[in-house]
């Protein structure tokens, strides 16, 4: 390629020293004078181009080949990246022993106990019992937000306890204050829904 590169730049200097020479009165070198040596040179470099052709031609399929592997590439990463969108969109794939987190599309806590009945069924499932919702606890379900629960109570599953949730692992109920908080003072008895879906 360097071979090439520098072949490429004589040739582009000789013909411009031709256009130089040939378009001005005034004689700049004898290049114009005589360009026999000049002559010798292209024909030197038309026979060292001949003999990189094949090579050139080997380097051009080998980018072309490149280049289909790389559109290649480049639609897999965008079909993987819809389906990543259509999984953050999908709850369900998130369930823990069947059990998974619904919000209201407007956000936490918007949600009637009816509305949540509603909210599970449109992914096929069920409010989550206070049994079912431990089991999914006890498999690494770790929601930071009260949700309702079959029996018409709340609570949210802690398993990596931190600020804002619980000090200690397990299933917060409706009456611990955080729960208490948000849902009765500031939402007018409204939360999330824990939701299951036999898997």
């Amino acid at each position: 390629m360097k071979k090439i590169g520098f072949v490429v730049m004589v040739m582009w200097i000789w013909v411009a020293a031709v256009v130089v020479c040939q378009s001005s009165d005034i004689n700049y070198c004898n290049i114009c004078q005589d360009n026999s040596q000049l002559k010798a040179a292209v024909t030197e470099i038309k026979e060292m181009l001949k003999t990189q052709d094949p090579k050139c031609s080997a380097l051009v399929e080998i980018i072309q080949n490149q280049s289909r592997i790389l559109s290649q590439q480049l639609e897999a990463i965008e079909a993987q990246k819809q389906q990543l969108e259509k999984l953050k969109r999908d709850p369900t794939f998130c369930a823990k022993a069947g059990v998974f987190h619904v919000k209201s599309p407007d956000g936490h806590y918007k949600l009637t106990f009816a509305e949540a009945m509603e909210m599970c069924s449109k992914y096929g499932a069920s409010i989550a019992t206070h049994a079912q919702l431990l089991a999914a606890w006890g498999k690494g379900l770790d929601v930071c937000a009260c949700g309702w629960l079959a029996d018409g109570t709340m609570g949210y599953p802690i398993w990596k306890p931190r600020r804002g949730c619980m000090s200690s692992t397990g299933i917060v109920a409706r009456d611990d204050l955080a729960c208490k908080t948000h849902v009765d003072r500031y939402n007018q008895g409204k939360a999330d829904v824990f939701c299951f879906k036999q898997q």
